[in-house]
């Protein structure tokens, strides 16, 4: 069977293995000392460690005899909820055999619970657990999962105790799982328990590769001696050139340092002192700044030699000469046309300054105007405006005005020579030529004074726009700086510098030796280490843990002890749930496990199938893993009839039944008749059935009722309802003292007699037409109407007991008031209703 095969093929594992092997058989957790040892042997199986002695095993067929018989295992429900997705903290969910039914409304707090079941126990479903939102502090998320394990009720705590042989007893359906088989490749999650073997065996390799890698990683993560060195040197090229097949002894021959270098280390520190003291560096930055600053101070020069050249000079005077031209021409061509308009200052500047501010003022108004843009007085027989905008576009004023701009530009360059300084005194430039040139000092000067001094005459000339004769070229001899220029780079040659530097280099190039085999002989035990784990990692690079073997014969195992039984049951289940499709399953290994995928065409069956068959087939997908498993003994079903028609839900409501003959079933749905058709086909087969009601109260959900909801009870656990309420309704009666207090009376009594009309209403249903027909049920049984007692007689009776209960409602006048029934009154109108069902159940028996 099974397990022999599992025995035979342990015999075969490498020795490493083997104790992982023996404890997982034995039942035994793997604790961190085994996973040890196991480490261990695997390095002295691939020489990753010294030889040591290593236990031989033997997997004997007495393994067999071994295995605990399995305990009688039931789940009991939920207790102590605390901090969990908003649901109430302490409720208590009650699981029995047969079948649990859990109703709630949407929001009600259903998928809350549904998540701790995904958690806990065997799902594909959503496991995500959130916190409580509603209170005010955090609470740690935890509760108790409650089950009887051969009688005795054992504590499971959620979510600390999770890994638990009681919780894989259970598993779970829902909506996340139903869309992933419609979609992906999942995990066989149910299977005979020997398979769980191949499980534990690969997250225990797993656990040992961790080790593995972790310690490749250390070893491998040890820096080279490149950070241990701050110079290139030939000793360094060589340590960091070390690998695993390096010999300790040929570094350390390379590192020996003889009296001689000793001796050659002492006086080559002395020389490179004395060359470092002439600062050679310093000179050769100061005579070549110096350099520069010549060529700077030429260029400015040069710029204004060029700006008071004779042809410059010429340039500004024929300027000067121009614009007078075409101001006279502009005045003979223009100024004549308004000699008899009586104009004051005519062709003065200031006159035409405001004849040109506007032209642009009225340009700025967009549509035509017939006024004065200044007074608004009527000008359309004013011809002037017309002279004065005809004025400023002709040709000789459009050139003037160009003139002028080239004047004012002029005017603005030599104003920013007043502030002009060619040689500050505190530069390095004038600290040198007052040593070495006192008269090009002065000569500067004097050229920068005169530069200042035409500039204003300049300016002055182009003012009045009137040249003046006596400005003169201002021309500085630019050829000195070449000769300072020549003078210092004869000086920079004359440092000697590249012969220095050569020197110091030769220097230099000995002592970063010299160090580099100091520091290399201070590494030599870090060296050997590193070397060793070298060549470590070189055999460690050859080794590979894996556990394909371990998945390849749990697959070879599953295709012969579980597929064949698996696909049997999958078709056989689609049948029983009415599907017609036919639906391909296919499976393959994966690191300790079997994963499955479903196919309709060589299609995912979500790209194929209606919402309501892709429901069926992930049920069906369910069942049959269920059904290859032995150990589980209880089915959670999540919303399992979402998407499907009244005909297919009654199928999955047969199967769930029939489930429930030998398993524990648990529904959950917010499908109240669903949630009848199941209580009452479980009450026709004889099977345990208890219901529970989930719903939100204020800002807290999952709380739990043993009672059904009003829409859900028969017309007996209505009138014990209501009998219940009606005792609260008359000590609220009996306490009456303010108005809100009889307001209060008046509602509840309200509320109290409406419940009481549904009640009669259900009646009708339940009792008058035996069951035959009922809102909530998706069929009419008319057998049942064989023994339905309806007469009018009987008519007139429900009647009267809905009119009692209402008419006081429906009658009342704003006006007059209405007087609101007594508990006494009441009372009288639940025993008519109580006695007239109580007559009908005789008839029908």
């Amino acid at each position: 069977m099974i397990r022999k095969d599992i025995l035979d093929w342990a015999n075969l594992l490498p020795t490493w293995q083997k104790p992982l092997m023996d404890k997982i058989l034995r039942g035994e957790k793997v604790d961190e000392i085994v996973l040890e040892d196991s480490y261990k042997i695997f390095k002295i199986e691939n020489k990753l460690m010294s030889d040591a002695n290593i236990v031989t095993y033997v997997f004997p067929q007495q393994h067999e005899e071994k295995v605990k018989i399995s305990q009688n295992v039931k789940w009991r429900g939920v207790k102590n909820i605390q901090g969990i997705n908003a649901l109430a903290d302490k409720q208590i969910l009650d699981i029995i055999d047969g079948i649990t039914i859990i109703y709630g409304e949407n929001g009600s707090g259903k998928s809350g619970y549904t998540r701790i079941f995904n958690r806990a126990f065997i799902s594909r479903g959503d496991k995500t657990l959130l916190p409580n939102i509603y209170l005010d502090t955090k609470k740690s998320q935890k509760a108790d999962l409650v089950f009887e394990v051969d009688g005795s009720e054992k504590i499971v705590e959620f979510p600390s105790e999770l890994n638990n042989s009681y919780c894989k007893k259970v598993s779970v359906f829902d909506t996340t799982s139903a869309i992933n088989d419609m979609t992906n490749e999942n995990e066989m999650s149910l299977a005979p328990v020997e398979f769980a073997i191949f499980e534990e065996l690969a997250k225990c390799v797993l656990e040992i590769k961790e080790k593995f890698e972790a310690e490749k990683q250390v070893k491998g993560n040890i820096q080279g001696f490149s950070d241990y060195f701050t110079e290139n040197t030939d000793i360094k090229n060589i340590i960091i050139s070390i690998n695993s097949k390096t010999k300790l002894a040929d570094i350390e021959n390379k590192i020996v340092i003889s009296e001689e270098e000793n001796e050659k280390f002492k006086t080559f520190n002395k020389r490179k002192a004395e060359l470092v003291a002439l600062n050679l560096d310093i000179k050769v930055k100061k005579l070549s700044d110096l350099s520069q600053d010549v060529i700077k101070i030429k260029d400015n020069i040069s710029k204004l030699n060029n700006k008071f050249s004779n042809d410059q000079l010429l340039k500004i005077k024929n300027l000067i000469s121009e614009y007078n031209r075409l101001e006279k021409l502009s005045n003979i061509e223009g100024i004549s046309q308004f000699k008899n308009e009586d104009i004051e200052n005519l062709g003065t500047s200031e006159w035409k300054d405001f004849i040109s501010a506007a032209k642009i003022y009225h340009d700025t108004i967009k549509h035509e105007i017939d006024y004065c843009i200044l007074c608004r007085q009527n000008i359309s027989d004013v011809t002037v405006f017309d002279k004065y905008w005809a004025y400023l576009k002709s040709e000789s004023e459009e050139q003037l005005k160009d003139r002028y701009k080239d004047i004012i530009k002029l005017v603005s360059d030599f104003e920013k020579l007043d502030h002009l300084t060619l040689l500050n005194n505190d530069s390095r430039l004038y600290e040198y030529f007052s040593q070495n040139s006192q008269d090009i000092v002065l000569e500067i000067q004097v050229f920068e004074n005169n530069v200042k001094d035409w500039s204003k005459k300049l300016n002055l000339s182009l003012g009045k726009k009137k040249w003046n004769s006596k400005i003169k070229p201002v021309i500085f001899n630019i050829e000195i700086f070449d000769e300072i220029t020549d003078q210092l780079e004869m000086e920079l040659k004359n440092t000697n510098k590249t012969s220095v530097d050569n020197k110091l280099k030769s220097i230099q190039k000995f002592l970063n030796e010299y160090n580099a085999k100091l520091v290399a002989k201070e590494l030599l035990p870090k060296i050997n280490t590193y070397i060793k784990y070298l060549s470590w990692l070189d055999k460690a690079g050859k080794c590979n843990i894996s556990t394909t073997l371990i998945t390849k014969k749990r697959s070879e195992l599953f295709s012969k002890y579980v597929t064949d039984e698996y696909i049997k049951q999958f078709e056989l289940e689609c049948k029983k749930l009415g599907l017609n499709i036919k639906v391909k399953t296919s499976q393959r290994g994966s690191i300790g496990s079997t994963k499955n995928r479903l196919m309709v065409k060589n299609k995912k069956p979500s790209d194929i199938l209606s919402e309501g068959e892709q429901r069926v087939v992930a049920l069906a997908n369910f069942l049959a893993e269920a059904s290859v498993s032995k150990e589980n003994n209880c089915l959670v079903f999540d919303d399992p009839v979402s998407s499907l028609d009244h005909e297919r839900r009654n199928l999955i409501v047969n199967r769930l039944i029939e489930l429930s003959k030998y398993k524990q079933v648990v529904v959950m749905t917010h499908n109240i008749s669903f949630l009848l058709a199941l209580e009452d086909l479980a009450k026709k087969e004889g099977i345990k059935s208890k219901s529970q009601h989930i719903q939100k109260i204020s800002d807290n959900t999952g709380i739990l009722d043993e009672t059904i909801p009003w829409i859900g009870m028969d017309v007996k656990s209505r009138i014990s309802a209501l009998r219940n309420t009606l005792q609260k309704v008359t000590s609220e009666y009996n306490k009456r003292e303010t108005s809100d207090d009889i307001q209060k009376y008046s509602r509840d009594t309200e509320l109290w007699c409406t419940d009481l009309r549904k009640t009669w209403e259900r009646g009708i249903e339940e009792k008058l037409f035996n069951g035959a027909v009922e809102r909530y049920r998706p069929s009419i049984e008319t057998q049942k109407l064989k023994n339905a007692p309806y007469t009018k007689e009987l008519y007139s009776e429900i009647e009267m007991g809905m009119s009692e209960c209402s008419n006081w409602m429906h009658d009342r006048s704003p006006e007059l008031g209405a007087k609101v029934p007594t508990p006494e009154e009441l009372s009288g109108y639940l025993k008519h209703c109580d006695d007239f069902m109580k007559k009908i159940n005789k008839m029908i028996n």
